[in-house]
């Protein structure tokens, strides 16, 4: 479509995240890449073992590749134990033909591939009630962001720990612990899969 043909200036963009970054004296600072994911990992760790993977919350981008969501749902789901993954909605206009109401080009990837609260757990309209309610102690945000919704963003703030992977350094990312920079489409290989249960593969431009 147009949209997606014409949509690329973000790929350059002044707030492209190019070095990942840690948090110290309240400030994120540049680190290498590998000590910054050790430092979400070790952070991750600390939480499972004192808290439980119930007290995890995961957020994976429906714009994410298949093959993404895959590895960010078996590192929340098996590695930190949480049954607290979601995505983020997007909506918009529609019409009877061609244009459909989800703005995320992968919702049918993700569903499929698992992502969504199990049954009686913490999806993202709760989220921001579980960190007042000291249920979820703290996020792992997969190439989303929450700068849409005001309660979800001031909730961040009261987490032990937040870790962001992006592109760009959003104002989710700004709150973040450990900030690790992610890729756009344009940028990547993999799959995504569309309403009609469709799969269309990606390739670097």
């Amino acid at each position: 479509c147009d949209h997606g043909r014409l949509n690329w200036k973000y790929v350059h963009g002044e707030d492209r995240l190019g070095l990942a970054h840690v948090k110290q004296g309240g400030k994120l600072v540049p680190a290498e890449f590998d000590d910054a994911v050790a430092k979400a990992h070790s952070l991750v760790n600390k939480l499972v073992t004192t808290s439980g993977g119930d007290a995890l919350f995961g957020l994976v981008s429906a714009r994410y590749t298949n093959e993404e969501i895959y590895l960010a749902n078996r590192y929340l789901r098996e590695t930190a134990g949480t049954p607290n993954v979601d995505l983020k909605e997007r909506t918009g206009e529609a019409d009877d033909f061609l244009v459909v109401a989800d703005k995320n080009p992968n919702t049918k990837g993700a569903r499929l591939i698992g992502i969504g609260p199990d049954d009686g757990a913490i999806g993202l309209a709760g989220f921001a009630e579980a960190v007042k309610a000291g249920a979820i102690k703290a996020a792992v945000l997969f190439g989303e962001d929450l700068d849409d919704d005001p309660d979800a963003l001031a909730a961040l703030d009261a987490l032990d720990f937040l870790v962001v992977v992006d592109y760009r350094l959003t104002e989710t990312a700004k709150k973040a612990d450990v900030l690790l920079p992610g890729v756009t489409r344009a940028e990547k290989e993999g799959t995504i899969v569309n309403v009609d249960g469709f799969v269309s593969k990606l390739n670097v431009a």
